[in-house]
């Protein structure tokens, strides 16, 4: 019986565990925009994906940059060159605060939120994201090895009693 904990133990130690090596890959998007004569750039978003190897990653990551370069363009056109959507939303936003004032403190909102939307409006110049990187990952063994090493220890403590 001891011989057999033994060689059991010194399987788990001695017989190699298969070791994955998966790789991700990033890329950032921002998008640029406008105001008067200063041109800003707006960090949007990160886009991860995972591959077995660097080349497939670097490949197939590429749809999903079209795709968060597309919500990047979206998100400024919204925030940047909707003078009037602006307007519309923060003036709905403080309808409760407006109605409880009296008439110069609505004016004083109003004209914040005027002063407001009129400083984040601009024209969009265009979305950009940065090169893609790749860096390997090692994922942990296959969980199924281990787990059926647990099920035989569970059965030996139970034959013991």
């Amino acid at each position: 019986m001891k011989y057999c904990q033994f060689f059991c133990l010194l399987t788990l130690f001695v017989v190699p565990t298969q070791v994955r090596a998966e790789f991700i890959c990033t890329s950032e998007i921002s998008y640029s925009w406008k105001k008067e004569e200063a041109e800003l750039k707006v960090f949007h978003s990160s886009v991860k994906h995972l591959s077995t190897d660097e080349e497939t990653g670097k490949r197939t990551i590429a749809a999903p940059l079209l795709t968060a370069e597309s919500k990047a363009q979206r998100t400024c056109q919204s925030e940047h060159e909707n003078l009037s959507g602006c307007l519309a939303s923060k003036l709905n936003a403080t309808t409760t605060a407006r109605s409880i004032g009296s008439f110069s403190a609505r004016k004083e909102i109003e004209k914040a939120i005027d002063a407001d939307c009129k400083m984040s409006n601009g024209q969009c110049r265009g979305t950009s994201h940065t090169d893609v990187v790749c860096k390997e990952v090692v994922a942990p063994a296959e969980e199924g090895a281990g787990k059926s090493d647990e099920k035989a220890k569970g059965k030996e403590k139970a034959k013991k009693k």
